[in-house]
């Protein structure tokens, strides 16, 4: 019986994505560290620190080297800027604000393979056209607490999801995993487990 795979991410939404692809998986965490890898340039920065987390398992790790390793990083892009966590609720209301009625540009970058060895990687970019936002939606929504340890403040997969206007791309990117890429990198056939893949024209899979 085949060992499970090494998800390196405290991620739980991750978890609960790389669940979907009904694959067996244990979780580990390496210390990277990520100053100087992230800029405005979403994709290349998550390639940069996607793979830094993997190549980082050799080190830390020694007891798994040879198992088969899945790291992960993403980003959000908007109004100019990468994105990060609100500080306050008065920050989330003000991103917000900033953010109505823009495009978000979320990118992540994915590396499989066995620790101590060289990864296979993909990149998957999706956008998100926001719609128009008004005080009062805003200032309600972050009242829930649900902007609150979120990129932007936006909980796209929850409460913030009325506030999609359009989307091109790979849904389960924007969750924080794309499934299309993991699938792929795992070498899983379409359609198992209920999942089911992306363009790769439209995702960005096909990058990498």
């Amino acid at each position: 019986m085949a060992e499970p795979i090494i998800l390196g991410s405290a991620s739980p939404r991750r978890r609960e994505l790389l669940g979907q692809l009904g694959v067996a998986f244990e979780v580990a965490l390496v210390d990277v560290d990520e100053s100087g890898l992230s800029n405005d340039d979403v994709a290349a920065s998550v390639e940069r620190t996607s793979l830094a987390k993997f190549d980082a398992f050799a080190a830390q790790h020694v007891a798994l080297l040879g198992r088969r390793l899945l790291t992960a990083d993403t980003l959000v892009a908007g109004a100019g800027s990468v994105l990060g966590k609100p500080a306050s609720a008065a920050d989330a209301e003000s991103t917000l604000a900033a953010l109505s009625g823009e495009e978000l540009t979320i990118a992540s970058a994915v590396c499989c393979g066995e620790v101590g060895g060289q990864a296979n990687r993909r990149t998957v970019i999706t956008t998100v056209q926001l719609r128009p936002l008004d005080e009062a939606e805003i200032r309600d929504y972050v009242a829930t607490g649900a902007a609150a340890d979120k990129a932007g403040a936006l909980e796209l997969q929850g409460r913030a999801a009325s506030f999609i206007a359009s989307m091109d791309g790979c849904w389960s990117n924007v969750v924080g995993l794309p499934l299309c890429a993991t699938a792929e990198l795992l070498g899983l056939p379409s359609g198992a487990q209920g999942w089911s893949p992306c363009s790769g024209r439209r995702c960005g899979a096909n990058r990498g």
